[in-house]
Order: C-alpha cells, then sequence, then structure tokens
C-alpha cells in the first residue's frame, strides 16, 4: 500500500482505521480516574474498561475485591447513603462501605465531581426475589446446608429485613462463613419486603430438619 493511499484512508476514516489495515489490530484500552478531593487521605484509584460494568443508577466500577459506585448527582448518593444506613440500623447486613467526593475522569467523557460509595465486593450465591426463579435460588442455597448456627444467623437477618421494609429484596449468600452469612443489595427501604416471609419459613424447616 502506497503512502498516497494511507493518506487518502486517513482523510476518509481516520487514522483509528488506518491502524487496522496497514498494522495489526490494536485493543485500545480505556482509562479512568478516581482522585478523591477534600481532606480525605484515600488513594488515587486507576482502572480501565474491563473494570465497569452496566448500572442503571451509577457509574460503577469492580475491580478485585472493590466496589466502586460514582454520583454525579449529590442528593441521589445522600438518598442512597440514607438507606444504607437505615438499613444497617435495623441489623440487615450491608457490605461495609464508606463515602467521599472525587473527581471522576475517563477517556470518553473528560471529568466529572461525583460522590464515591466504596464498598467491598461480596462473591456467592445472588438472588433476587423480584426476578423469576430467584426465591427458589436462595431456597435451594439453604436446603444445601447443613450448619444450624448458620441458618440462625440468616433467619435473623432475614427479619431484620423484613423489619426494616426492603424493597426488591436482593443480595449475596456469602461464600466465605467468615466475612457473614449475607449481605443485601441495592438497598431500597419503605417497602412490603414481599416474599421474604416465604424464606422465613424455607429457613424455619431446614432448621428443624437438623435440631430434635
Amino acid at each position: 500500500m502506497g503512502f498516497g493511499t494511507v493518506r487518502a484512508l486517513q482523510r476518509s476514516v481516520g487514522n483509528a482505521a488506518v491502524s487496522q489495515v496497514v498494522g495489526r489490530p490494536r485493543n485500545v484500552v480505556q482509562r479512568a480516574l478516581i482522585e478523591p478531593t477534600g481532606n480525605v487521605k484515600y488513594p488515587t484509584v486507576k482502572l480501565d474498561e474491563a473494570d465497569k460494568k452496566k448500572s442503571r443508577e451509577a457509574i460503577l466500577y469492580i475491580k478485585g475485591s472493590d466496589v466502586y459506585k460514582m454520583y454525579t448527582k449529590e442528593a441521589t448518593a445522600n438518598a442512597v447513603l440514607s438507606e444504607m444506613a437505615k438499613a444497617a440500623g435495623h441489623g440487615v447486613p450491608v457490605p461495609p462501605w464508606k463515602s467521599y467526593k472525587a473527581n471522576y475522569t475517563d477517556d470518553n467523557n473528560g471529568s466529572k465531581q461525583v460522590t464515591v460509595i466504596h464498598s467491598r465486593r461480596v462473591e456467592g450465591t445472588f438472588f433476587q426475589l423480584s426476578k423469576h426463579g430467584g426465591a427458589k435460588t436462595f431456597i435451594n442455597a439453604v436446603n444445601g446446608m447443613s450448619d444450624v448456627t448458620r441458618m440462625r444467623r440468616i433467619r435473623h437477618q432475614l427479619a431484620a429485613a423484613k423489619d426494616a421494609g426492603i424493597s426488591d429484596p436482593q443480595g449475596m449468600i456469602s461464600n466465605d462463613p467468615q466475612e457473614g452469612v449475607m449481605f443485601f443489595l441495592d438497598i431500597h427501604t419503605g417497602g412490603t419486603a414481599s416474599g421474604i416471609d416465604d424464606l422465613i419459613r424455607a429457613v424455619d424447616e431446614r432448621i428443624k430438619a437438623f435440631t430434635p
């Protein structure tokens, strides 16, 4: 391919396309930074495109064992934090979190001021009662347990979620009993905790099967 041909391609389709034509395809990795502002001493976090996840309500990244949810509207962030604190006050298990102000910058959209909610990633069995099969997923996980102490903790946590009025109950049954038994995610309160009574009954039946 002659130099004149390359110049013509540059004019018509841009340099990125020419790199595909005249050389090896390149994987362009989009970079992002979270730079805390104010007097907080949290480190700057470097992220890439593979860490970014879809979210309807926030800019969401999951990197290793860390979850970063970022909100451009402070009022929205405050509402989310209020719901999390309210649920935790009722004894609902929520992944440990901290929040702070930061500048968020990515290669596509420039810089934005955000409120960051940084929490620990929880791995295990995910359930969401509003989704088809969500209750069955939870009940199957409980029916695979034999540790009565763990089951009693789950029952206590379900009762707390009911008391808090968790709307659209969803969360994770942890794979690691040492870090906790269950965590609720995407907290919304003020509802009827629909479906939780069914889960409590299932746990009670499982406990009964292992106790005299």
